[in-house]
Formats: C-alpha cells, structure tokens, sequence
C-alpha cells in the first residue's frame, strides 16, 4: 500500500477540495497550479492535522430514541493527528486520537512497506493488516501478479503530478479567490507565507462544472497527452491481464499494442462524450435542480451549500498550513438535522527531507488480517476479549455502536425463500435451518470435517463450542453431548440443524412472525 494514496486527501490540505476551489489561474503573483500539483510529488514529509465532524441539529423529536442517542454521541467526532510522518512512498507512521460524545480514544499506526500495525488504547493486542496493497480475486475477476500491481504503483506515482496538473489547469476560478502575505508558525518556526482564500457557494457549482467541462472540451493537444499518460500507466497492466486470459482478441490486441492508435480512438470516445453532455448541460441540470421531488439537491446546490480553503504557500511553491471546510445542508422536516459540516486543518514541515518514522511495535500476540485471505480475519468475539471492557474503545463498540446486536429473519417456506436471503423448514414440530448460515449471521466460524462427517462451530463472542454429526440427533456443546429435538441433515445443498437450539447456543432469541410465516432471530 502506497502512504500517498490517503495521504494526499488530507496531508498538507484537503486534495479535491482544493483543486474545485481555487482552480488553475495565478493569482496575486501566486501560481496556484504549480503549488497544487507540488502535492503530488512529495516523497517524505512530517505534519499535525486534525479532522472534525459535525451535525447540525435542528428538532431531533421526529427521530427515534436510538437514533437521538446516536445523534447526541456522534454530533461532533474528531480526529486529531499529532504526529505524521512519512519515510517515504511505503513507509509512515501516525499517532492521534479519535474523539466523540464520550472521550477520546489514542491510537497509533505504522505503514511498513505492504503491512500495516495499528494500536489502539484499550486492545491489548496490535491488529496486524498484512499484504494491506493486495486484492483478493473476485468474482472470477483476472488480477495482475503482485510485481505487476508494484510496478504500477510505481509508475503511477511517478506520472501523478502530470496527471493532476491536467485537472488543476483546467479548474476555473470562483468568484472569490485572493491572496495576502502572511507570517505564520509551522512546527513551532515564523515562516513568510502567500496566504490563498478561496471559497464558494453551492449555486456556483453546476457553472464552475460546466467551465472545467469546456476547458478540457478545448484542449486537443492537452487531452491527448492525459490520455497518453494514462495509457503509459495502464496500458501494459491491461496487456498482461489480457495475456493471462488466455482467449485471444485482436481488436484489443491492435489498441495495446499501438499507442497512437489507442490515444485517438480514446480521445474521440471523450470529445463525443464531452459535446453530448454540454449540449444538454443547462436544460439537464435545470430538470436536476428545479425538477419535483429534488428539494434536497435544490439545497445543495444553493447558497446554503459553501466550500471555503485557506492554504498557506511557500516560497518554494509547497503548500505548509491549510484549512479547509465545506457545509452541507439536509432536509431539517425529515431529520431533525440542518446539515453537515466538516472541516480540517493542517501543517507540514521537513518535505522531501530524510525523516524517519517511529515504527508500531507488535511483538508477542497480534490480531491479523490478511488482506489476500478475508476469510483467516479474527472473528469478532476474538476481537472483542483483547479489548478491556472498562476502556472507551469497548464502551464505544459494545454500547454505543451495539456491534453485537444483531436481527434477521429465515422464512420457513421454501417459495418464500427468496425474501429473505436464506429460509428453513418444518420437520414435524422442529423448525432446521442451514447451519452456516444462522452461525455466519451470529459472528460464529464454522469448519467441515469430511471424514467425521462433522460441523464444528465456534463461538468466539461466547466462548462456545459446538459439533454437529451428520445423522445424529445429539450434538457437543463445550464437550458435553446434549440432545437434538431431530437429527443433523442434508436439506438440498446445506447440512441443517434444529433452529431453537442453534440459535440459543448463539446466544439468540427466537420469536415467531405469523404474518410472514418465518422466525425472527435476535441478539443483543
């Protein structure tokens, strides 16, 4: 995993945000697109940043009671970053807080290479993100190797500034935009800085789109080159990932294989793109704005929307200080909340000078999560006996957030099947089930045996073992055998167990819907 990838959004200032705002043209003396674009070409850096959330609130009556609570813990939530430092590209570390309705919760964090070690106050054990940059194969979806993916990381990393700079140089300006000289401390040290302010009103949106749309509509030359670039970084990855596949395709083959070609083919795809959408631009974002039913986009796209950035610019053309807010009006009538607002502040100092990070330590018992094998993450129950239950951690997980409770619902008709994902059936007055599926919906693992014929599943979250034997009307619980109202069987594709019973032993109450013809299964 590359730092950059989400270092860019918040070190130094607010990525995107920056880029709608203060757009490409100089101003004051200040050459905005060259002090952007710096940010995608730093390699090491130290910094302090913090993140805030808010709700606006209006009349919360109308919510429910839960929903309040929620509202009431979550209405200002921050992150706060007080050490950032990044080695380089693939090696950083952080240590901060994450702070809500109930106190803060410190953590810290360390990025090394393609693993990430996080601590957080109140766990006892580092959870271990392993492989954090790898993918798992899915949905029979062909992946380049991992020589492949690092290669690309690195040529992408190489060609990002050139990349943003088509898109920065292309923004327009808002209408509000200055610059001022200023002295400001970073670190601790006086620094000469070019104050940029900018900000903008959600009317001012839709033209400010529909300029940079012109803008890039009128850059043959500046297009073309975009596209060049992007077929350099992703060009020779597709080809592998098109060699892989083994079926051949000569059409694809003629565009990989010839740049010029693909450059021309892609760019009139996007000039015919770019006439349509600007020929119907104002009558379709007219209907977008003023059209029935769009009262919450209509807000959006007023002046109760604003977007403001502060950025603080060297003479070297680096961005060290920024702030940045936007607010986000929501429909009070339905939710008792006015809007949302976010906004950071930040600074950074020693870019692109040796720093070295202060690497997490995870001696002794980890939790691990391998990013190439989903299925060898802890359960939650392992999770939850490394938290102290008198720390916040576990107040915010347990309490606030009730990561445990859980509600489903399994028809008991098999036509009715579909409603709800997975359904059971009668046998006599025993309502079965399908094993897996009522254990992975209560956080327990379960494992088959061939040879013994046997499901064990294991219940983390209760400390709790039970073995089911294909045929048998007893089953193990911690050891102990306990009998089955009916024997374990075969149901279709899916090994099936007393419902009641599995349910309980998770911890589960059961309750009867008539009117659905289905149980409902709960945990708190």
């Amino acid at each position: 995993m590359k730092v950059n990838n989400w270092k860019k959004v918040v070190c130094g200032g607010t990525g995107a945000l920056m880029i709608v705002l203060t757009g490409c043209e100089s101003v004051g003396g200040l050459d905005v697109n060259k002090a952007l674009v710096n940010q995608y070409a730093v390699k090491s850096a130290e910094s302090q940043e913090s993140l805030k959330f808010e709700l606006l609130t209006g009349d919360l009556a109308g919510l429910p009671p839960e929903a309040q609570k929620l509202v009431g813990l979550f209405k200002e939530v921050t992150i706060k970053f007080t050490e950032e430092k990044i080695q380089d590209p693939r090696n950083a570390s952080m240590k901060g807080e994450f702070t809500y309705g109930k106190g803060s919760i410190p953590f810290e964090l360390s990025l090394q290479n393609e693993d990430i070690i996080v601590r957080i106050e109140g766990v006892s054990k580092p959870i271990y993100i392993r492989n954090a940059q790898t993918s798992p194969l899915n949905g029979g979806l062909l992946v380049p190797g991992q020589k492949s993916i690092q290669e690309l990381q690195k040529v992408l990393e190489d060609k990002l500034p050139t990349l943003a700079s088509f898109f920065i140089g292309h923004a327009p300006n808002p209408k509000t935009i200055g610059v001022t000289s200023v002295s400001e401390k970073v670190n601790d040290e006086t620094v000469s800085l070019q104050k940029l302010h900018a900000e903008i009103k959600g009317s001012e949106a839709l033209g400010l789109v529909k300029t940079f749309l012109q803008n890039i509509a009128a850059d043959e030359k500046g297009l073309k080159e975009f596209l060049g670039t992007v077929f350099d970084v992703f060009g020779p990855i597709a080809k592998e990932a098109a060699e892989q596949s083994g079926e051949e395709n000569k059409l694809l083959d003629a565009y990989l294989s010839n740049k010029t070609l693909a450059v021309e083919t892609m760019y009139t795809a996007v000039q015919t793109g770019l006439k349509d959408v600007l020929a119907s631009y104002d009558e379709t974002t007219d209907k977008l704005v003023n059209g029935p039913g769009n009262e919450p986009i209509r807000d959006i796209l007023s002046d109760r929307s604003s977007v403001n950035v502060d950025l603080y610019v060297d003479s070297s053309q680096q961005i060290r200080k920024s702030s940045a807010g936007i607010t986000i009006p929501l429909p009070e009538a339905e939710t008792g909340l006015k809007g949302i607002k976010l906004s950071t502040t930040g600074e950074r100092w020693n870019i692109n000078q040796p720093v070295t990070i202060n690497p997490v330590k995870a001696d002794g018992e980890r939790l691990t999560f391998d990013a190439a094998d989903p299925d060898s993450a802890p359960s939650l129950g392992s999770f939850l006996k490394s938290v102290d239950k008198n720390s916040s951690i576990y107040k915010l997980l347990k309490e606030d957030l009730q990561i445990t409770k859980r509600s489903f619902t399994l028809s008991l008709d098999d036509e009715d099947m579909s409603l709800f994902g997975f359904g059971g059936y009668r046998k006599g007055d025993v309502s079965m089930v399908p094993v897996t599926y009522v254990a992975n919906m209560l956080d327990a693992k379960v494992k088959w045996d061939g040879e013994t014929k046997q499901i064990t599943v294991t219940d983390d979250l209760g400390g709790h073992t039970i073995v089911f034997t294909l045929g048998s009307a007893e089953a193990l619980v911690d050891g102990k055998p306990v009998k089955l109202e009916q024997a374990v069987e075969l149901h279709g594709d899916y090994t099936n167990v007393p419902l009641r019973f599995l349910a309980e032993a998770l911890g589960g109450e059961v309750k009867w819907d008539s009117e659905q013809d289905a149980v409902i299964i709960t945990r708190q």
